[in-house]
Order: C-alpha cells, then structure tokens, then sequence
C-alpha cells in the first residue's frame, strides 16, 4: 500500500494532498498523481511503477554489485597502494596518492572506502595512535589479477631457493605470501603441466668441496642489508681473523658479493678512499646511521669482479713461465 507519511514536508504539491489522509484508498481510485513543479527532485509519495520478476529477491545485494565503473577503478587503486604489515598508510597519504593518478575524490570518500573495503578484504587499522594506518594483515593471501601461471610460480620458487642470501630481509618478508602462493599453485597444477615438475629436475652443484657456510648473525644482515638499500652508512663492531676482541668501524657500504659459501662486503672505512672488503660472518654488531654512505663517482662492483677483488677475475694478458704438470691434471685446465 502506498503510505504518505504525515510528518513528511515533500514537495509543494504533495503538501496539497495530505487532506485525504483519511480515505487514502479512495484517494488512489479516483485522483491521478499531481505533478510536481520542481524538475530536479522526484516526489517520494509516487514511485517509479517497478515490475518484480519470479527470479528477483528482496535480499541485500554484494556492497560491490552496483559500483560505478569509477569507483571501483578508485577502490581498485586503493587496494594496490595499500602495504603489507608491518607498513601501513594513512587515509591522508592514499588520498593524495590517488589524487596524484588523478581521481577526484575527497579524503572522506577514501575513508568510507576504506571501511567498506576492510568488511570484504583482509585490511586491519592500526588504532593505536593517530592519524590512523591501514595494511594489509601480515597473513593476508596474495591478491592479484590475474593469478599466478605455472611459469612465474616456478620463478617464484626459484628465487626462494637461491636468492635468499642475496636479498634484504625486509624484501623477503614482504615476498613471503608470494612465495607460499608459488608453492601452493606449483602443488595444485597438474603433472602435466610441464613447469610442475621443473624444480625436481634442476640444481647447482659447486666445482669444488662444500664448505659449511659460516654463522651469520640474523640481526646483523639485517641491519647491513638494510643500510645497503637505503645508502646510509653503519656503525659496526668487526672481529679480524685470529683476534679476540672486535674493532669499531664507521663504513660506507657500497656493495654484497657472495662468493661460494662466504658472503662479503665492499666498503669504505670511514673516511678513507680505497675500498675494502669485509666478511659479512665476521661483522659482530651493526647499527644503521642517518648518515648518507659517500659513494665513489667511479664505482661498479662489476669493475671490482673483473680485476680480481674476488678471486681470479676475468684473466687478461700476463707473463708466462714454464711449470709442470701431470697429464690427468692438465684435463681441468683443457676446454671442455
């Protein structure tokens, strides 16, 4: 039944109609709706005749059903630029983001986003002190269109397996869920599949006899893989081989080179030109600096490889003296 409520102000003329409140049957048998005189507003005592199909329900639908293409665009942006816990990022901070890609909307319009978003998706506010951050939850699955094929879930896994010495541990945590969605993926795929099947098939082996990589301290590859991503220099406390107590160095670190199971560190001391190399395993303590580290305008870690850093380097012109060597130990040194 159509109900014109008496405490409703409307429009003009529906303000009109409220003397027939008491017979509102015989009003709707014998009078055809008044117009309204105002063009921008639509009287909400006449509705729009609206036909309800068998298959249609009164249910509430998915927040999501009736986005306009903008918004969920805009949303969709959100998503992206919102971090990985630990980090975090303020309504004010995506606000601008988004304005910078340009999408014009205001900082209230990104805060309902967010709490609409965070009933749908794993995203938690940080409510301990103001202004609020929001992440994803650190055990979030990752969320990507489209999803991971065979071949990126198999470079995932390899790069879990051999660069994990290699990256900063801040890098690895947030590749983590990646990592576990390769696995997952690389489990469920068929064995037909021919990437499936690849990392049974694949390994390294050294030319020479394996040595136990030594202990290097969590904290401290942290602290100096860290600093090495972001230039700064670093207070450590290195302990020189056959000595008993650690030296203080203030160094600039410039590069990270594994070779075989030893992973070094080229830098400067302090405020010295010529550049040294120490062994990561070796580095008792380390303490990141706001100092910026002082870069050589010159230097390439590619440069330092090649001239034998390192070991052996590229080999170039040298002189030649005659030596002797056994016929089965010549086989090493002939091409293969």
């Amino acid at each position: 039944k159509l109900s014109i409520p008496p405490d409703s102000p409307g429009c003009k003329n529906t303000r009109k109609l409220r003397h027939i409140e008491s017979d509102r049957n015989l009003f709707l048998e014998t009078t055809q709706p008044v117009a309204c005189s105002r063009q921008d507003v639509r009287c909400s005592y006449w509705p729009t005749p609206h036909k309800m199909t068998a298959n249609q329900t009164t249910q509430t639908e998915h927040p999501m059903a009736q986005l306009h293409p903008d918004t969920l665009l805009r949303q969709w942006q959100m998503l992206r630029m919102i971090p990985r816990h630990p980090q975090k990022i303020t309504a004010k901070a995506l606000h601008e983001k988004l304005q910078a890609e340009p999408f014009d909307v205001t900082k209230r319009t990104v805060e309902r986003d967010l709490h609409t978003l965070s009933e749908m998706f794993p995203l938690v506010s940080d409510e301990r002190d103001k202004p609020y951050g929001w992440s994803w939850s650190k055990d979030a699955p990752v969320f990507n269109l489209p999803g991971l094929s065979g071949h990126e879930a198999l470079t995932l896994a390899m790069v879990e397996q051999h660069l994990d010495n290699l990256l900063p541990s801040s890098t690895l945590s947030q590749l983590q869920p990646y990592f576990k969605a390769a696995r997952q993926h690389l489990g469920n795929i068929s064995k037909a599949e021919r990437a499936s099947s690849w990392l049974g098939k694949v390994r390294t082996v050294p030319p020479s006899q394996p040595l136990l990589p030594p202990t290097i301290k969590p904290a401290v590859q942290h602290t100096v893989y860290e600093a090495l991503l972001s230039d700064k220099q670093l207070a450590i406390q290195y302990l020189k081989r056959g000595e008993k107590k650690p030296v203080e160095y203030r160094i600039h670190p410039l590069a990270a080179v594994q070779r075989g199971a030893i992973t070094y560190l080229c830098c400067r001391i302090s405020d010295y030109e010529d550049l040294r190399t120490l062994a990561l395993h070796r580095i008792q303590s380390a303490t990141m600096l706001e100092e910026t580290a002082q870069t050589p305008a010159d230097f390439s870690i590619d440069t330092q490889i090649s001239n034998g850093k390192f070991g052996f380097g590229e080999g170039g012109r040298f002189n030649s003296k005659p030596f002797s060597i056994t016929a089965w130990a010549s086989i090493c040194l002939k091409p293969r």
